[in-house]
């Protein structure tokens, strides 16, 4: 690919998975053996030698120049969260197959179930600094947290987040701060917040699981965490947690 023409194929399928090849997969914890939904994206590219594919799912590798090398990372942090698996092949000169497995719903689909009366009730006020450099992540987690009477400030980077805790400090009673972020990191902002303000409590969001993400940071840095994609509960349940222990 790159200059060339070449072809990219998506196709799904339900396929069976043996303990053997769930082994060699990429997955968090015991995947039990069984049936999966398996998408698979195939291209005619110029493929991976042996020495670059165990490198491929770590944060910030990339073979690009321009890029970030965090799409795969952040993929995986996602398949992993939801109980799947990926599986990646690739040779030089032939292309790359790539495997997502995630398993089946179970049932007939369904009507989702309302949010729990606490979380549509609770409502609260004050300001939330929300740094993301997704447009979409960063607006959806704003409409989010207006539904609970929270204003929010926003910041498309650390070193802007960072720079929007120095100049309102007290006036912000949370920071949602995206984990992966150009300029300066999340991690590094966090960093750079906790001096500034000790005392300000930081919700890390990530598509890298909790324990990737916090690994390298002292206990008591942050006060939550909300796995990406999160929904309108998954972070009102974590903010609301950490606003009720500030108030406690």
């Amino acid at each position: 690919m790159g200059d060339q023409a070449g072809l990219i194929t998506l196709s799904t399928s339900r396929v069976y998975c043996q303990r053997a090849f769930l082994d060699q997969t990429q997955h968090e914890g015991e995947l039990p053996e069984g049936t999966y939904v398996c998408l698979t994206v195939s291209d005619t590219g110029q493929g991976m030698s042996e020495e670059i594919l165990p490198k491929i799912y770590e944060p910030f590798f990339t073979t690009r120049f321009s890029g970030r090398g965090l799409g795969l990372a952040a993929a995986l942090g996602i398949v992993r969260a939801h109980r799947g698996a990926i599986d990646i092949a690739s040779q030089p000169g032939r292309g790359t197959v790539v495997k997502v497995l995630l398993p089946p719903c179970g049932g007939a689909a369904s009507a989702p179930a309302p949010p729990p009366t606490s979380l549509c009730a609770w409502r609260t006020s004050g300001t939330v600094l929300v740094a993301d450099d997704e447009d979409f992540v960063r607006l959806s987690a704003v409409r989010i947290l207006k539904r609970a009477g929270l204003d929010a400030v926003t910041a498309n980077d650390g070193l802007e987040a960072v720079d929007k805790v120095r100049t309102m400090q007290s006036g912000l009673r949370l920071v949602l701060l995206d984990a992966s972020m150009p300029k300066m990191g999340g991690v590094e902002a966090l960093r750079e917040i906790r001096r500034i303000c000790p005392d300000l409590p930081v919700v890390l969001s990530s598509g890298y699981s909790e324990q990737e993400v916090t690994e390298d940071l002292g206990s008591g840095q942050i006060a939550g965490f909300v796995q990406k994609p999160f929904g309108i509960d998954d972070l009102l349940a974590v903010v609301r947690t950490v606003l009720d222990a500030r108030e406690a």
